[in-house]
């Protein structure tokens, strides 16, 4: 990925987005996983980037915008039908999603503060079925970082909806995840509508902000 060069940031001027980090798609042998399986998708790849480049890269974003000054948003499905039928069809992760429920959880070592925001949603986008926009109109944002899963499914779409209201994007590659590295790197190079950093480069960025 060639290096880039990111803009110096105001405080307050950055958000982050966490897409579909809860258990219900980071958890081996969910129903999310199985069903992947059973469609021949080897999901090894997957489980081991999330547990060990993803995660910890989304926690140390966190960290950083909170030091910013800039709101995290974790967004999650919510589901409420156990056929779930109140979601949009072909991409249903299993059964019903909800507040209080092992699914709904964050992974283990993805740690929310008080000051962050719980997005629910209601389709695969946090902006168009949830209230990420209102949010970061609200707090100031001009630029999101967008991170999570999948790289070709929600965390694609919410880049690019947040791209379409007129936001600064930056999708950070080594904090998002796919079945493979080829599908991830299609997925990226899809779309001109967003720039594509490292955790480590953007890090280096927020500093500047503080």
């Amino acid at each position: 990925m060639t290096a880039l060069k990111l803009p110096i940031w105001s405080p307050g001027d950055v958000g982050l987005l966490v897409s579909d980090m809860n258990n219900a798609f980071t958890e081996r042998g969910s129903a999310f996983d199985l069903g992947r399986q059973s469609v021949g998708t080897n999901t090894e790849y997957y489980f081991d980037r999330l547990v060990k480049v993803v995660n910890p890269a989304i926690q140390s974003l966190a960290a950083a915008v909170r030091a910013a000054g800039g709101p995290v948003l974790r967004v999650k499905p919510l589901i409420v039908d156990p056929q779930g039928r109140d979601w949009p069809r072909g991409a249903r992760p299993g059964g019903s999603l909800v507040p209080g429920t092992h699914e709904w959880e964050l992974m283990p070592g993805l740690v929310a503060e008080s000051v962050d925001y719980e997005v629910p949603k209601k389709c695969v986008s946090a902006f168009w079925c949830g209230n990420a926009d209102q949010i970061l109109r609200n707090r100031g944002v001009r630029h999101v970082l967008v991170t999570g899963c999948l790289t070709n499914g929600g965390m694609l779409i919410n880049a690019i909806d947040a791209a379409m209201r007129g936001y600064q994007v930056t999708v950070i590659d080594d904090a998002c995840a796919t079945f493979s590295q080829e599908i991830h790197d299609a997925a990226l190079s899809s779309h001109s509508v967003y720039k594509i950093s490292s955790s480590a480069e953007t890090l280096a960025a927020l500093k500047k902000s503080i």
